[in-house]
């Protein structure tokens, strides 16, 4: 009955075994994976920054555009004849 019993034990610690060295291997991938998140953090930081820039920019050259169409516009009609308007 003890040999019996032995052979149990020993086949739960090897299981055991098993389970801790696919946790030990799960365990650095993840600790692969944590080392990551700051460099991630800091691109997608210079993304939201280079967002921000182009949204900026588009805002300023849509302005320039309406500008420029109220200054041909005002060009226009100083040139535009008398009998058309």
């Amino acid at each position: 009955m003890s040999g019996e019993l032995n052979a149990k034990l020993l086949a739960e610690i090897a299981e055991l075994w098993k389970k801790f060295a696919e946790i030990k291997c799960e365990n650095a991938e993840l600790k692969d994976k944590n080392t990551e998140i700051p460099d991630l953090r800091r691109k997608f930081a210079e993304l939201e920054a280079e967002k921000s820039e182009l949204k900026a920019r588009i805002a300023e050259l849509l302005k320039q555009g309406v500008e420029e169409n109220k200054r041909r516009d005002a060009e226009n009609a100083e040139l535009k004849p008398e009998s058309m308007s």
